[in-house]
């Protein structure tokens, strides 16, 4: 099966070529091809090459992506913003993210710096 997009008068916007499609969020949706995820505008120009392990919606600028078993987050240009350092991680909310450091859960702010942790 390949996956696509279409528009809200049922139109096909972004034909059928993808192994799996996720969400927009901001505009960008995910997109996985050949095991790599990367991200498409609305016409289905890859703006962030798949190249990424596994990855997430973008949410208050910042998408979740997986690197060497690794998640961090990138921006809508494709930068690394938050290096990947989390086991698992969660999308932004209102400035701040839910991530997991091994069996403790922390919440981060859009610089990565931990503001709160579990005990």
């Amino acid at each position: 099966n390949a996956y696509g997009f279409v528009n809200q008068a049922g139109e096909v916007a972004v034909p059928p070529q993808f192994d799996f499609a996720g969400d927009f969020g901001e505009g960008l949706a995910l997109v996985e091809t050949k095991g790599h995820y990367g991200f498409i505008d609305k016409v289905g120009k890859i703006i962030i090459p798949p190249s990424f392990e596994d990855a997430g919606v973008f949410a208050d600028g910042l998408a979740q992506v997986q690197v060497e078993g690794k998640w961090g987050y990138i921006n809508t240009e494709g930068t690394i913003m938050i290096h990947p350092q989390f086991d698992f991680v969660l999308p932004f909310e209102n400035g701040l993210a839910r991530v997991q450091v091994g069996e403790k859960w922390a919440y981060i702010d859009r610089f990565g710096d931990i503001i709160w942790k579990e005990q």
